[in-house]
């Protein structure tokens, strides 16, 4: 039963992604990159 939640769950979240990806709710790499170094250096 659990394994079955955490495969709807990843489902789920790859639909959300590939949803956003496909009206262009994406970010550049290196922006995403640069804020996560940023946020997690304080």
């Amino acid at each position: 039963m659990e394994r079955e939640q955490r495969l709807l769950a990843l489902d789920t979240a790859i639909a959300r992604g590939m949803a956003d990806s496909e009206t262009g709710r994406v970010e550049e790499l290196a922006t995403v990159r640069a804020e996560l170094r940023k946020q997690f250096a304080s």
